[in-house]
């Protein structure tokens, strides 16, 4: 990991999760990197349940569930779970978003007619939600139109927006800094001559799965894919040309099999200034994800058309450690500092190394897997290892804190005793299961 910063208005530094990716799990990526992020900086770590737990550091406690500290207000996540109230508070900051309207759900010939008031296309998208769920863009027609009106839970109020063509990104903040940003691209598909749609949506899904982050959000053969291949002539069943690339969706929502390409080094100043604008206008957030459309982010806004379509109190953090392409950036870190200022990387030289036996029921239940993602969840480094007699060894390194609350989880297994020692040997840079 560097302490560099990578661009002229702050940002995270980089951060380099190696061999660590097997160890993050899909469902809880989000609560691991920051546990990750508060154990390398010698953050105590209290766990409650698998949601809850505290941070505390030199006095000060943060309260967390999963990845949501309570330094975000509820009065935040309320006006950010409202895309008609955020707006209000966008307007009073001064920042540009797309013009819209609340339907109810009855009312989609007023929505319809309203749609068609904006100018075509449009964009349909529940009042409430997050991650790109139930969001449709570029509506050209009634029938895409009321495809995406159907598409959603019949309770859910339906907003209708004006479409504001450009490239989709989302800017994550925290207090008055701009950490970083993430590409979004739509999901797509890239022919090889031989294999199917399906085929290559199976193929790239296989792909995803290695990223801890975008491997719980495959592609998956929607209505609105369905309706895109019809539109090109194509099917599931259809063979791709060489190097043919095929846009799935419009909206380039990752959890519906978006790519991700980091860009922090890429964002104009002005962007910058405007993604924290619209991040400190929602009060009582204490960081945020601001989702902004423009044609060009390296360029000055003056000239460009761009809106900012949401502001999440909650963000996905995980989003900018795993990018599928581009260096991954600690933003887990940067807000454990923010939380505790004090709080920084423990040098290496302060690390502490033991050595671990592991005997009684420890082999066939899992062990090194959950070894190594406790190792992953604390920040240590190491390598755990079946033994011919039956028991398991273990070599941990890392910050004190974080090495004691490890070996503390496996004195409570049931059925497993720990004898430790002091080891003074080499030990790799990342945690690795040796077969």
């Amino acid at each position: 990991m560097t302490e560099e910063i990578n661009h002229a208005n702050g940002g995270a530094p980089l951060w380099n999760p190696a061999v660590r990716w097997g160890a993050f799990s899909p469902k809880s990526v989000h609560r691991d990197v920051m546990l990750s992020a508060a154990a390398a900086r010698g953050v105590a770590v209290e766990r409650f349940d698998n949601q809850v737990f505290r941070l505390s550091h030199l006095g000060r406690s943060v309260l967390f569930h999963g990845h949501m500290p309570d330094t975000t207000s509820f009065v935040a996540r309320t006006i950010s779970n409202s895309k008609h109230q955020t707006k209000f508070f966008l307007k009073e900051a001064g920042i540009s978003f797309p013009e819209g309207q609340i339907f109810e759900v009855k009312d989609m010939e007023a929505a319809w007619t309203y749609a068609k008031s904006l100018g075509l296309p449009t964009v349909v998208k529940p009042l409430s939600g997050s991650g790109g769920d139930g969001v449709t863009s570029d509506i050209n027609d009634k029938e895409h139109f009321e495809l995406a009106w159907r598409s959603m839970a019949p309770a859910i109020k339906r907003v209708v927006e004006k479409h504001i063509r450009g490239t989709d990104y989302r800017l994550m903040i925290i207090g008055d800094r701009f950490i970083a940003a993430t590409l979004r691209v739509p999901a797509f598909l890239i022919g090889d001559g031989q294999s199917t749609v399906s085929e290559l949506i199976e193929a790239k899904n296989k792909a995803r799965a290695l990223n801890p982050y975008v491997g719980g959000k495959p592609i998956k053969a929607t209505e609105n894919i369905l309706r895109t291949l019809r539109k090109l002539g194509l099917t599931l069943e259809s063979v791709l040309k060489a190097d043919r690339t095929v846009q799935l969706h419009a909206v380039a929502n990752i959890g519906a099999g978006g790519d991700s390409i980091d860009v922090t080094h890429m964002v104009h100043p002005d962007f910058a200034d405007i993604a924290v604008r619209a991040g400190r206008s929602i009060p009582g957030a204490f960081h945020a994800g601001v989702d902004l459309l423009v044609d060009d982010i390296t360029k000055p806004a003056a000239g460009q058309t761009y809106g900012v379509c949401e502001v999440n109190t909650r963000p996905d953090v995980a989003l900018h450690h795993f990018p599928l392409q581009g260096p991954a950036r600690d933003a887990a870190g940067v807000m454990i500092e923010a939380m505790f200022p004090l709080a920084r990387l423990v040098p290496k030289e302060k690390w502490v190394t033991k050595s671990l036996s592991l005997t009684g029921k420890v082999t066939g239940v899992g062990l090194r897997k959950k070894i190594e993602h406790l190792a992953a969840e604390n920040s240590l480094a190491g390598w755990v290892k079946n033994n011919d007699d039956g028991t398991v060894s273990a070599i941990i390194s890392g910050p004190p804190i974080a090495l004691n609350h490890v070996i503390d989880v496996l004195r409570k297994r049931p059925s497993t005793r720990v004898n430790i020692s002091d080891h003074e040997g080499e030990v790799p840079d990342d945690f690795r299961i040796h077969r």
